[in-house]
């Protein structure tokens, strides 16, 4: 074996390894109830999104429209607190490098497929949406898009298929088979993306678990990914490599938000390091980042949501999860911790939590079938009226189908994963 190999390999060991880990162990084994939470409301904000999008809502820029109709940055949140998990299981729970990839791919796989079947079932509901009830809703510019994509599909369905089924539709380049990415269900390539992130995961792991002494570059080492990533996978035929960045290196910064906020907090929970956080992190958080943004609230009253937090939002949530963690972690308790604790620890949001990837990976093929099989024969003439209708009647049926599939196919493959002995970890 060459050198380079073996000393990637030997890093991914210690990694896996419990004698050689650096960072003492997490306070919390198995599931943390606040991210299960929060998972749920993540999951709602896509479902949200997506209920106004198939509704044809002009872009108004009103700040609760605006807020409501950016999913997107739910599924930055949705990295982060992937790359956060992940690298506590690694830490935690050791095992083989083979091991680790089927257990992962059993926990999305099988939802995924199903998923991506229902996808192509409404295919064709789809282009009648397009051809006879999306015009009267939908802008130009919107429409323009939805065509281009159902008619890409629509050549080349099997190419497309074998790419969603497979997993690789986040990695073929964009100018390839234009839109892959987004091909039968929409939301698919962010569990592309996901799965590339598993099969780097436990190097990238072995990188950061020394960050303490190399916490400069590792930094270094993410903005030139950054920056260098248009340069190295460029665009062609005016199409971009990844659509939606569905290829890991276009949006690789929030996995490592989240391994680093592993590393973090293990480092905060320290007995040596307590003094650093002898306050109750949530609400000094909560005030600067209300301080941060203050001097532009009039922009907030009169602009879109964008406008006033951007990109900066995926990360404000995710902080403020993370405080709470901590704080939980701690013993600390106050008001803000108790109404965090409400919100994110509820019944109803453990619940919701629960079934939130079924939700996630389900809801766009049932507003599609909900859409061409009731609405469109309604006498709706209002995009108001639409996004109501669709909501009353979808919702219930999404999260129906959700429970179905979390007791039918998630909840088997959960115990099988978790009844397959654990290989003992062997040193290269």
């Amino acid at each position: 074996m060459p050198a380079n190999c073996r000393r990637w390999k030997c890093a991914a060991s210690c990694c896996l390894n419990p004698h050689t880990t650096l960072m003492s162990e997490s306070p919390s084994r198995g599931k943390i109830p606040a991210l299960e939470g929060l998972r749920g409301y993540l999951a709602l904000w896509v479902v949200v999104t997506h209920l106004f999008q198939f509704s044809g809502h002009p872009l108004l820029g009103l700040p609760v429209i605006s807020l409501l109709t950016s999913g997107h940055h739910a599924v930055n949140v949705f990295m982060i607190l992937s790359g956060f998990v992940i690298a506590l299981l690694i830490h935690q729970r050791p095992e083989p490098y083979g091991a680790y990839i089927r257990r992962r791919f059993l926990r999305i796989y099988p939802v995924l497929f199903f998923g991506v079947l229902l996808g192509v079932v409404v295919h064709p509901m789809r282009g009648e949406l397009l051809a006879n009830w999306w015009p009267a809703f939908f802008d130009q510019d919107t429409l323009f898009y939805f065509t281009q994509c159902w008619q890409a599909f629509d050549s080349n369905i099997i190419a497309y298929a074998i790419c969603d089924f497979t997993m690789t539709n986040g990695i073929v380049p964009n100018f390839v088979l234009p839109y892959v990415a987004v091909a039968f269900n929409g939301v698919a390539w962010s569990l592309s993306l996901e799965f590339q992130f598993y099969l780097l995961a436990p190097w990238l792991c072995a990188i950061f678990q020394p960050l303490r002494e190399h916490l400069v570059k590792v930094c270094l080492g993410v903005f030139a990914v950054m920056a260098l990533r248009n340069f190295v996978f460029p665009a062609s035929n005016g199409l971009t490599w990844s659509s939606h960045g569905a290829f890991l290196p276009f949006n690789i910064e929030w996995f490592v938000i989240g391994i680093l906020s592993y590393h973090l907090r293990n480092y905060l929970l320290e007995a040596r390091n307590q003094q650093l956080i002898n306050i109750n992190l949530l609400p000094v958080t909560l005030v600067i980042s209300l301080l941060l943004t203050r001097s532009r609230a009039d922009e907030l009253l009169g602009t879109g949501f964008e406008w006033v937090i951007g990109d900066a939002l995926p990360l404000m949530i995710w902080i403020y999860a993370l405080c709470y963690m901590i704080d939980c972690d701690a013993g600390r308790t106050g008001l803000l911790n108790k109404l965090a604790k409400t919100a994110l620890e509820s019944p109803a949001a453990l619940f919701i939590g629960s079934i939130s990837y079924s939700i996630y990976l389900l809801h766009n093929p049932v507003i599609i079938f909900v859409e061409w099989a009731v609405v469109r024969h309604l006498d709706i003439h209002t995009w108001q009226t639409c996004f109501l209708v669709t909501s009353a009647i979808s919702l219930p049926l999404i999260l129906g189908l959700a429970t179905l599939s979390y007791r039918h196919i998630e909840l088997p493959f959960i115990r099988s994963i978790k009844k397959a002995p654990r290989p003992a970890l062997t040193t290269a």
